[in-house]
Formats: structure tokens, C-alpha cells, sequence
């Protein structure tokens, strides 16, 4: 990310009125960028730099977009987190972030339940247009509200 790494992150969340975003990378350096510039625009944030810290952060914090690196680590991969995150988050946006832009991992991406794809580097630009699609006017949560009443409805 063309972000600077910030002098210290703290991993917990800060409050915040934009929105809530948990960061999923095993990457300290990139995830304390993202927070720092997701904090600095006013968003809430949690970072997790393991898939069981992920799980952890999910239970105990209200996240509405999670940003998952595809490949956590040697052993682990994102993709395989995002069924668990929205069974502990209904409504939860999750946006796969990854260094790998081939069309393979598009797919995977959307066969594992991402609604956005979003390719290192980035800029916070390319970061907040891709978050004003799901903050913008209600929130992730209230639209998934919406959308289950709607089908209820039917």
C-alpha cells in the first residue's frame, strides 16, 4: 500500500463514526497502514493478522467490512474465513485483498462469498471508493436488514 507505516498501531479497535473495518492481513506493516489511513478518515478499526485471531476480533467486534488478504501466512487462506466471518456477522461485507489479480482468484474470491476484490498495492483512494459503495446513505447492516425483510415480505 502506498501508505507510510504509521509509528505505532494499536491493534485494538478506536472509536469512530464512519463505519467499522476489520483488517485480516499477515502483514503488521500493511495492516497498520490501512488502519491508520481507514482511522484517520474516521472508520473504526480491528486488526487480526491470523485466521484465529480473525474469528477472535469477529465475535467481539461489530465489523461491517472485513478486509481479508487472500494468503494468511504459509497455511492459511483468507478465502476460507469468509463463510465463518458472516455466519458470526450477518450482513458483513467482506473484501478480499490480495497482491494476485489473475482470474482464478477472482473467482475464487467470488465462490467464497466476497462482493469486492480489491489488488495490493493500493491507494487510499482506490480503498475509500470501494468503501463509499457500502457506507454511502445506509450501511452494510442496514441494508442486509432490508434485503431480509424484503424476502420475508415476499
Amino acid at each position: 500500500m502506498a501508505v507510510p507505516t504509521p509509528r505505532q498501531a494499536d491493534p485494538v479497535a478506536t472509536t469512530a463514526t464512519r463505519g467499522n473495518i476489520l483488517i485480516i492481513d499477515d502483514d503488521r506493516d500493511v495492516a497498520d497502514g490501512t488502519a491508520e489511513v481507514l482511522r484517520a478518515a474516521g472508520f473504526s478499526v480491528a486488526i487480526a493478522l491470523t485466521a484465529r485471531a480473525a474469528l477472535t476480533t469477529a465475535r467481539n467486534f461489530d465489523a461491517e467490512v472485513a478486509l481479508v488478504d487472500m494468503k494468511l501466512g504459509r497455511y492459511s487462506n483468507g478465502l476460507d474465513l469468509i463463510g465463518t466471518l458472516q455466519q458470526l456477522r450477518p450482513g458483513l461485507v467482506p473484501v478480499v485483498v490480495t497482491a494476485y489479480r489473475s482470474e482464478q482468484a477472482v473467482l475464487a474470491a467470488q465462490r467464497s462469498g466476497a462482493r469486492e476484490f480489491l489488488k495490493k498495492p493500493f491507494y487510499p483512494q482506490e480503498l475509500f471508493a470501494l468503501l463509499d459503495r457500502y457506507f454511502a446513505g445506509s450501511g452494510p447492516r442496514e441494508r442486509a436488514a432490508e434485503a431480509q425483510r424484503a424476502i420475508r415480505a415476499a
